[in-house]
Parts: C-alpha cells; sequence; structure tokens
C-alpha cells in the first residue's frame, strides 16, 4: 500500500551531475598535486552526502508509488551499475601488472612524490579481490596485502556498498510504520552515533581507521539521508535555507567547506576536529539539496553546465580511472599531470561506451516503476533510476 502522501520524484537532475563532475575534478587535482588544503577529503564529504540522499530519495519514492520497495530490484540496479565498470578497470590494471611480473616500479610509483617498487602478482590478486568484495577500506586498515596495491581510492566505494547493505534494509523496515519521518529520525540518531564514534577515535589521533571505517564515514551518508527525508516531505525549514533566500546558505557551506579542507590538512584534533568534521557533513548535504532544485529548474551557472554536468556522468569511470594514471605516469612528475587526465578521460569513456552504457540500459528492467522501462530510450546518457553517485 501506497504511502498516505506521494513523496517528490527525483528523475534526472542534471545539476546533481554537475556537483558530481566538480567534486571529481577536486579529488583530481587533490591526488595529482601536493596542496596545502586537504580539498580532496572535503569532496568526499559531498559525494558520500548525495550518495546518501539519493539512495534514501529513491527508495522513498519507489515505496510511495508502488507501496513497497524490492530490495533484490534495489541491489539488482547497484550490480550493474558498479560491477561493470569496476571490473573492466580491475581486469585492465592487472594484465598489466601481470605483463610487467610485477617488476616495473612505474606501476607504483606514489601521486605526489615518492618512488614505486613495483607489485607482486599475488599482491595484485589481493587487491583485486578485495575491491570485489567491497573491503578495500578494510584491507587498508588492517593491513591485509602483503605488499603495496595502488588501489586505495577504491576504499570510498567499499564504504558507500556496506553503507546500502546497511541502509537500505533498514530504510525498508521502518517504512514498515507507514511514516516517512520515521526514516529521517532514525538518520538523525545514526548520524550523530557515528559523529561520537569520529570524537572517540580522534582521541587517539588521526588515522586510517578515523579516515576509511564505514561507521566513521556514515555519518555524511546519514546526514544526506535525513535531508532526503525532508526533501521528499516539503519541510518548511528545509525550504527556508534552501529556497529563494539560499544565497546564505551557499556561501556558509562553501566557507565551511574550505575551513575543513584547511583543518583535515593540518590534522588539527579535538574539539575543532570533531566539530568541523560535523559542520563540513551537514555543509555538504545542504549543498546538495540547495543544487538539487525544482525538476524544471535547469539551474544555470557552472553546476549546470555542459562540461560539468558531463564530467558528472562520467564520474564513476573518472574516479575509478584517474588514481592508475596518476600512478603510472607519476614518474614524469609535473608533466605527467595533464597526461594523467587525458588518459582518464579516454579511457572513462571507454568504459562508459563499453560496459557503462549497456550495463545502464539493462538496469531498466529492475527498474520500480514498470511504466519508466520504456520511457528512456537504451542510449540515453543516463536512466532516471541511474541518478545515483559513483563514489
Amino acid at each position: 500500500m501506497p504511502l498516505q502522501t506521494e513523496s517528490r520524484r527525483l528523475g534526472h537532475r542534471p545539476a546533481l551531475d554537475g556537483i558530481r563532475g566538480i567534486a571529481w575534478t577536486v579529488v583530481f587535482f587533490s591526488h595529482a598535486l601536493t596542496l596545502p588544503f586537504a580539498i580532496g577529503q572535503v569532496s568526499m564529504f559531498v559525494f558520500f552526502s548525495l550518495s546518501g540522499f539519493l539512495i534514501t530519495a529513491l527508495l522513498l519514492e519507489e515505496r510511495s508509488r508502488t507501496g513497497r520497495v524490492s530490495l533484490r530490484n534495489f541491489f539488482a540496479r547497484r550490480a550493474l551499475r558498479l560491477l561493470p565498470a569496476l571490473g573492466f578497470l580491475l581486469a585492465g590494471w592487472l594484465v598489466v601488472v601481470l605483463a610487467t611480473r610485477g617488476h616495473a616500479p612505474w606501476t607504483t610509483t606514489v601521486p605526489g612524490g615518492g618512488t614505486g617498487t613495483g607489485t607482486s602478482p599475488w599482491a595484485a590478486l589481493e587487491g583485486v579481490g578485495a575491491a570485489l568484495l567491497y573491503v578495500t577500506n578494510w584491507a587498508e586498515i588492517a593491513s591485509w596485502f602483503s605488499g603495496y596495491v595502488p588501489l586505495g581510492h577504491l576504499w570510498s566505494l567499499a564504504v558507500e556498498e556496506q553503507f546500502y547493505l546497511l541502509w537500505s534494509p533498514a530504510v525498508v523496515l521502518l517504512l514498515a510504520h507507514r511514516r516517512r519521518a520515521v526514516v529521517g529520525w532514525a538518520a538523525a540518531l545514526a548520524a550523530t552515533a557515528s559523529f561520537l564514534d569520529v570524537a572517540l577515535r580522534d582521541g587517539h589521533g588521526v588515522s586510517l581507521t578515523l579516515d576509511m571505517s564505514t561507521d566513521t564515514r556514515a555519518g555524511a551518508f546519514l546526514v544526506g539521508a535525513a535531508l532526503a527525508v525532508a526533501w521528499s516531505q516539503r519541510a518548511s525549514w528545509l525550504g527556508a535555507v534552501t529556497g529563494p533566500g539560499r544565497r546564505p546558505t551557499v556561501a556558509g557551506a562553501l566557507l565551511v567547506l574550505a575551513w575543513g579542507s584547511w583543518v583535515f590538512a593540518h590534522r588539527v584534533h579535538s574539539p575543532v576536529f570533531i566539530l568541523t568534521w560535523v559542520a563540513v557533513s551537514v555543509a555538504a548535504g545542504l549543498l546538495v539539496v540547495v543544487f538539487l532544485g525544482d525538476h524544471k529548474d535547469a539551474r544555470p551557472g557552472v553546476v549546470g553546465s555542459p562540461v560539468t554536468t558531463y564530467v558528472g556522468r562520467r564520474s564513476y569511470g573518472l574516479y575509478l580511472w584517474h588514481y592508475i594514471w596518476l600512478t603510472w605516469l607519476a614518474g614524469m612528475g609535473l608533466p605527467g599531470v595533464p597526461l594523467a587526465l587525458a588518459a582518464t578521460f579516454a579511457t572513462a569513456e571507454a568504459s562508459w561506451r563499453l560496459v557503462e552504457r549497456p550495463a545502464l540500459a539493462r538496469k531498466r528492467r529492475f527498474s520500480p516503476a514498470p511504466e519508466l522501462r520504456h520511457e528512456v530510450p537504451a542510449a540515453a546518457p543516463l536512466l532516471p533510476v541511474a541518478a545515483e553517485i559513483p563514489a
């Protein structure tokens, strides 16, 4: 039975592609260059908040329109969105490592400085296995790999998938009460618990455990999830800060993100670090809602420009490949950065055309709304149910 009040519908939002495009660009240059600000880490908060928002909003929409949520179809859509491009990357990377027999230093030269020593075939297989099982974050934290594996950037995909495995069934159970507000309160409480976990871990110093743990990173996802409930319910308080008078919200959120990039880069400890972590999580989520806009609002400007939306649509493949190319070309120094950028776009475009777009066409079969399965042509760049964050 559908919910009494129908949720807002997401559809295809070009501005959200633009957010992804800008966030990926920031991540690329944070990995490519040695910078005094942790702009890449701040961008991950935006990615995670956007992911939590979109997934929760889509689940609420499915429940509202059909009266139920199919977890089977949900995870089928996730698999079709994520696995083909990931497999394409891992296969290509593994072929290079095995072809060089793991002895080529350039395959493990660290972007931003540091020399490589090569990757043994066994360590490479360990890295591929961890990536396919979505446990790269825990493998990095626990030092499971028997050698250096330059696939560490896949930790964010692991955290994201682990969040989906826990949060989506929770949403289904909570929606059994027929009140979306319950989902929002649960998300807010769980986010608070995550932030308390950050406070406890920060007392032991900043580490990989703090940066990559699913429990500490869940806060940003859950802020996005809570905002998705408020947005779907057209909450008046949210409209007040993200509606026509949104400029102060945008300015304040950007200032918080800028401040966070300085704090995270200088490893400032509690209580400043903890408060900044929470503030950045909230600011990132608010920016997502601000730029979401109404369905017919094109949101002109940088976020809605053709360039940023193009990058956003390819952002999953771009994220997967950028660190690999930066690793392979790091030995060239600064000239290697534009080459890595060009190579990243080339391989991401190949990934999009060869594996991602065909998989998205199949993904329509698992759409929660049967009528949507024939609404969008197979060649469409982004399906309404494919509006999920890559990383």
